[in-house]
């Protein structure tokens, strides 16, 4: 007998990378998507999550209010990682002010392709959430 995927029609969240972590997603892209525990393999960035984590740091262009204020915390933004290794459907779950949220989205907006989440062999969308922290102390 051949096993069908299960779809997600009507969730209201899902697991991300952190089993605390909740996106609530707006039921108009979420019938293909598939939940992180249920993937597979799951998604990855081209080069491995540490390469892409050193990118993030040197790619971060901190505002100059969040500079001013010395703001330091973490933004939460969360994706979908599409079939074919795309980012879309961004949304800030955490922001810490003074522009950090647009600077985290003008960012990851512009990020490389990763390899998609796989379940049987096949391509899937997976929802992720990816924590930035951001550090100004010397």
């Amino acid at each position: 007998m051949k096993r069908r995927k299960k779809q997600l029609k009507e969730v209201k969240s899902i697991r991300t990378e952190n089993e605390s972590d909740r996106w609530n997603l707006s039921l108009d892209f979420q019938s293909d998507l598939v939940a992180f525990d249920k993937v597979e393999v799951q998604p990855t960035p081209i080069g491995g999550m540490r390469s892409f984590m050193i990118w993030v740091g040197d790619n971060f262009v901190f505002p100059e209010a969040a500079i001013k204020r010395e703001v330091n915390g973490i933004v939460e933004v969360a994706f979908i990682v599409e079939k074919d290794g795309s980012l879309s459907h961004f949304d800030v779950k955490k922001d810490l002010g003074y522009g950090t949220k647009e600077a985290a989205l003008e960012l990851l907006k512009g990020a490389k392709k990763w390899k998609p989440g796989l379940v049987n062999g096949k391509p899937v969308r997976v929802a992720y959430t990816l924590p930035i922290r951001l550090n100004l102390k010397k």
